[in-house]
């Protein structure tokens, strides 16, 4: 199998990343919970590659502004086993993530929820355990035929 090909960093703001009012199409994967999800578990030198010399764009003040911190990071979510987001893509806006981890061991997406910082669950082990539970759900899942 061709190794996966991780998308390049978005500089923005240029047109491939905002819409014609200025609005995101999309946010470079080290700037939200999902997208470091998807990098966390994916090969680290594949990761590590796009990013060399690159200048991460920061959206927020909490916005993971260096190579260094995004390959600590990943690092510290995979030994966590998810990832998580405390206003680096809004202000005000959190939210954790789970890989999604077919039967071949390979990451092929990411579950995520978001909430509003100032209404975090209290009890986020049980949100953590929900989505692990479901991300367990969808891995044993084999289509007929």
């Amino acid at each position: 199998m061709a190794p996966r090909r991780l998308a390049r960093p978005c500089r923005p703001p240029g047109p491939s990343c905002t819409d014609q009012r200025g609005n995101a199409r999309y946010v470079d994967a080290h700037a939200s919970v999902i997208g470091e999800a998807l990098l966390a578990w994916s090969d680290p030198g594949e990761v590590a590659a796009p990013y060399e010399g690159v200048q991460l764009a920061r959206l927020t003040p909490r916005t993971i502004a260096t190579r260094e911190a995004l390959l600590d990071a990943l690092a510290a979510a995979r030994r966590r086993g998810y990832t998580e987001d405390d206003g680096e893509r809004a202000a005000g806006v959190g939210g954790v993530a789970v890989p999604l981890i077919n039967l071949a061991g390979e990451v092929y997406l990411a579950m995520w929820v978001v909430f509003a910082t100032a209404e975090r669950p209290r009890d986020m082990r049980r949100v953590l355990a929900r989505l692990k539970a479901i991300e367990r759900e969808i891995a044993q899942y084999q289509p007929l035929g």
